[in-house]
């Protein structure tokens, strides 16, 4: 797909999921700000253009201005001042994360049985600085990454995917804390199978999920493992395809990492920096969509977009 034609398509979503979400509030359309002039560039212009920027690799506001400023100045004529730009679409993160939701809904992604979840390391700054970075010393913490073996200051990122590729549910966790503490927090919302890995393993919290719906499927650490109750268990061909699904959501961070850039997110504020990891899960689940609709493998965004 050329880059015209995925800016016509995530043009064309924004203003429609847009005009519905308008139509869908408590008392009907209503202007987004409360005073003052509105902005020169439309407000799905703005969405249109930081979406697209992050499917194109561009995840820095300095980057996607200067890109659409010298390649689509005749799309956007109205995109001139970059403070305004990064402004605009940092304000607007309240109308992104309603069209998240809408998102999850249309393509009925919170439906599926089968949602594995996994963390990841998000770090906020390089290692040499974090002793002295104070934009975060109140929310992030040094920990270590046990899969990495290193050290990294900052959070953890919850994730929750579909077998489709989609991510269901994420959420900002803290880093210094173990995964079991956070496992209801991921699955919030959630009835079915959740496959896990041996972070996950927490016999009683397990048993009191299965009383609500939620059936934790994984095998925990050799020397504990035998510590799993029976009636948990499930026949050994159906954990071997819950443990190869589980891997999903393990393919899913590293495309956040390697194409989203998720793990160098360079911000002086929480408010920014949620802001931006908002922006990147909804451009990378809308790629899925794409190729979803265009029936292709839905996670190979490489082979979607031609550079």
């Amino acid at each position: 797909m050329e880059h015209d034609e995925l800016i016509i398509w995530v043009y064309l979503w924004v203003c429609e999921e847009m005009e519905k979400w308008q139509k869908s509030r408590l008392h009907g359309p209503q202007r987004l700000r409360r005073g003052g002039f509105d902005p020169a560039l439309s407000d799905e212009e703005a969405m249109c253009i930081e979406l697209c920027g992050e499917m194109m690799r561009l995840d820095r506001d300095k980057a996607i201005f200067q890109y659409f400023q010298q390649h689509y100045q005749d799309w956007f004529p109205k995109l001139r001042d970059r403070p305004a730009f990064v402004r605009q679409c940092a304000n607007l993160w309240r109308v992104k994360l309603a069209l998240h939701q809408r998102f999850l809904q249309r393509y009925h992604v919170c439906d599926e049985a089968i949602q594995p979840v996994d963390t990841m390391p998000l770090p906020v700054c390089a290692k040499a600085r974090a002793r002295r970075d104070w934009n975060f010393a109140e929310v992030a913490h040094k920990t270590k990454c046990a899969a990495k073996e290193q050290y990294y200051y900052g959070f953890k990122l919850g994730l929750r995917v579909t077998c489709r590729g989609f991510i269901a549910s994420y959420a900002l966790l803290q880093a210094n804390t173990h995964d079991t503490r956070h496992l209801s927090t991921l699955v919030e919302g959630h009835q079915g199978y959740v496959p896990v890995d041996k972070g996950f393993f927490f016999p009683w919290l397990w048993r009191k999920l299965e009383m609500a719906g939620l059936h934790i499927v994984g095998r925990g650490p050799k020397h504990v493992h035998h510590l799993r109750p029976p009636e948990l268990a499930l026949p050994e061909r159906v954990e071997k395809v819950m443990a190869r699904l589980r891997k999903r959501v393990e393919v899913v961070a590293s495309v956040l990492c390697s194409r989203f850039h998720v793990d160098h997110i360079r911000v002086h504020d929480l408010w920014h920096f949620e802001h931006r990891l908002l922006r990147k899960i909804l451009a990378y689940n809308l790629l899925v969509a794409l190729n979803i609709t265009l029936s292709r493998p839905p996670m190979d965004l490489d082979g979607l977009l031609r550079d």
